[in-house]
């Protein structure tokens, strides 16, 4: 209550002294800057901190469940997150791959969660994995979909990333409903301004053309194993061995 009221006062107090110059200034403008400055004021005497804490309360989900919907772990974890270009640290999150949610305690009240924004977030990291936030497009080679993405690898050439999922299977047993979450992670390279999505060993060798037969030779080499039961360590290792190979004269 005392928050709302000190937010009104704010407004009044910019109003009053707006009136002032109104010969000068539209009154859409004029109000329209007396509201900013009452939000940056409100905000500055509240701290930038308080600017995270906005959003949806998360209402978790009661059922019986094989596996579950986050990333990593179903506890929070400090994260570190830019948010509204404000890098919060020490933040405990939690991230629901599943429904793509990036999770938040809320620290003014207890026993409560919040849902950030998905625009809102540029980036975070949680667990010692970053993820960066992607905007959709509709014209060949761009991300197909909004979301957040796990950057794995980057040089100056490329990047790799990883855009985790998981799908959610439901069953009875025994009259109960029964729900089983299971992982469906996607796998992307950027490389010459292009997202190009990969699976197989053969759709990475594709993208890396250019030196296929010599990637092909070095993965065979390593210790990496089998292509599809290691396929994320695999594409990593492609890459930073492509730009291995790009690099020498």
């Amino acid at each position: 209550m005392k928050i709302q009221l000190l937010f009104i006062c704010f407004i009044l107090s910019v109003l009053m002294h707006t009136v002032c110059i109104a010969q000068v200034q539209s009154k859409d403008s004029l109000l329209a800057a007396a509201v900013k400055f009452a939000e940056d004021q409100y905000f500055s005497a509240l701290g930038p901190q308080v600017r995270i804490y906005n959003g949806r309360v998360y209402v978790p989900a009661r059922y019986r469940a094989v596996g579950h919907p986050f990333f990593v772990s179903t506890d929070p974890a400090p994260a570190t997150i830019k948010f509204q270009d404000i890098v919060y640290t020490g933040i405990p999150a939690l991230y629901d791959v599943y429904n793509e949610q990036l999770i938040i305690d809320n620290a003014n009240a207890a026993a409560s969660q919040i849902i950030l924004p998905l625009h809102l977030v540029k980036h975070f990291t949680l667990n010692g994995h970053f993820f960066v936030y992607k905007k959709p497009g509709t014209a060949p080679g761009l991300i197909p979909a909004e979301g957040f993405f796990e950057l794995l690898y980057t040089d100056q050439q490329l990047e790799v990333l990883s855009r985790r999922k998981k799908v959610r299977k439901d069953q009875i047993e025994g009259r109960q409903k029964l729900i089983k979450y299971l992982t469906d992670d996607s796998f992307f390279i950027l490389k010459d301004g292009v997202y190009h999505p990969v699976k197989s060993k053969s759709s990475v060798l594709n993208v890396f053309k250019e030196h296929k037969p010599a990637l092909r030779t070095f993965l065979r080499k390593s210790s990496i194993g089998p292509f599809a039961q290691n396929r994320e360590l695999a594409i990593v290792a492609l890459a930073q061995q492509y730009s291995i190979l790009t690099s020498q004269p």
